[in-house]
């Protein structure tokens, strides 16, 4: 049914239906369609940079994890050394005095 028509059958009411149905619906669908397709496309974007980042953060982690072991034999040796040091501090002291 034209604009015409609906004016003959229906009045003003009719040609505003038509309008409507022929004119506006479809602009508003494709304008919805486009803002749920930027809508899906944000998040995803979203989602692919918190993949990225939980896989930056893993891997941190199991550097650091990596690492500990010599730090922790690091620092045995030095408290290892802090005691000699201070063994022979005393020693020292106790000689010359």
């Amino acid at each position: 049914m034209d604009a015409l028509e609906a004016f003959q059958k229906y009045g003003w009411l009719g040609v505003m239906v038509v309008l409507i149905g022929k004119e506006l619906l479809p602009f508003a669908k494709n304008f919805l369609t486009q803002e749920r397709q930027a809508q899906l496309k944000r998040e995803a974007t979203e989602q692919e940079r918190r993949a990225k980042l939980e896989e930056r953060q893993v891997q941190a982690i199991e550097s650091i994890a990596a690492v500990l072991p010599a730090m922790n034999a690091r620092i045995e040796h030095l408290e290892r050394a802090s005691e000699a040091t201070l063994a022979a501090v005393t020693t020292l002291v106790e000689r010359s005095a």
